[in-house]
């Protein structure tokens, strides 16, 4: 009897290690995507010797999101993101195509510019750092893909509604006057 109970507690045993040494199945989530708003605002972008100060409206969706930028009152130019490319119109009248955000912002106004993140940043949130990072709890400042950013203040829903982002070679300061929710 002994000898059967020794046996049983040795399976039991050898059974729970087995299985805490499997691999577990993982599935793959669905990337994490920001949430859709669309906001309104004032915006200061330094970078080298040149610094630009103006307005700007910025309607984000997933599937599609388009920047508007005025500088001292007049069109800068508008940037658009669809169908899995993006574009920029300036004022001008040249015209950019490129497949993601850095190289079209160094193109167009020459320095690259972290928009694939930034609909995360400015709602103050981490962006993914791949398909299946967890979110992270808001923080006032954190450093992400080079660029330092902090939130300099938030208002009553919480949202940020000034915020500094800095990275080497870049210093863009951003004012939202009026959020909506889309």
């Amino acid at each position: 009897m002994r000898a059967g109970r020794r046996r049983l507690l040795v399976t039991v045993a050898g059974s729970a290690l087995i299985a805490a040494c499997a691999t577990p199945t993982v599935t793959k989530s669905k990337p994490r995507l920001p949430a859709p708003f669309e906001i309104e605002g004032r915006l200061s972008l330094a970078f080298d010797s040149q610094r630009f100060i103006g307005e700007l409206r910025w309607d984000f969706t997933p599937a599609r999101e388009t920047l508007s930028l005025a500088i001292a009152g007049q069109s800068f130019g508008e940037f658009d993101r669809y169908e899995g490319r993006v574009y920029a119109k300036l004022a001008n009248g040249l015209r950019f195509e490129e497949a993601n955000w850095r190289d079209l912002t160094v193109r167009a106004i020459g320095v690259a510019l972290p928009f694939e993140a930034a609909a995360f940043w400015v709602q103050g949130e981490r962006a993914p750092d791949d398909v299946d990072a967890i979110p992270l709890a808001p923080t006032e400042s954190f450093t992400q893909f080079g660029w330092t950013i902090a939130i300099l203040a938030r208002d009553t829903a919480n949202r940020p509604t000034r915020m500094r982002w800095q990275s080497d070679r870049a210093t863009l300061t951003l004012v939202v006057d009026q959020w909506r929710a889309r």
